[in-house]
């Protein structure tokens, strides 16, 4: 009996994503319905400008933590919506100003498993 000759699979494929569509600087902060991805230490009154990205699911786990404290006196608690407190340091994200007293901390939402 003769071996069927299997054809190969065709991948299938998905337009890229095209991130510059996604993403730009946004100013100070992020918008609703956006995720921040990084800073700048420039721009804006605060010292730093943020890098923001549509909330979509390639960039939504960008949007599960976050950073939180002000500088130059930090010692922020985590706000209920990002209870877990993951790490504490003084810089926070790229171009934020640092804290003279205190901490940053970069706090998560709840994992659920």
């Amino acid at each position: 009996m003769a071996v069927p000759k299997l054809e190969k699979p065709q991948p299938v494929t998905q337009p890229p994503i095209k991130v510059a569509e996604l993403c730009g600087w946004s100013g100070c902060y992020c918008n609703s319905g956006e995720v921040d991805v990084g800073s700048l230490g420039v721009g804006c009154n605060i010292k730093h400008q943020t890098a923001c990205c549509t909330n979509v699911p390639a960039t939504a786990a960008y949007g599960e933590c976050k950073w939180v404290g002000t500088a130059s006196t930090c010692n922020p608690d985590c706000p209920s919506g990002f209870p877990t407190k993951t790490v504490s340091t003084t810089r926070g994200a790229g171009g934020e100003q640092p804290c003279i007293i205190g901490d940053k901390s970069y706090c998560c939402r709840e994992i659920n498993t």
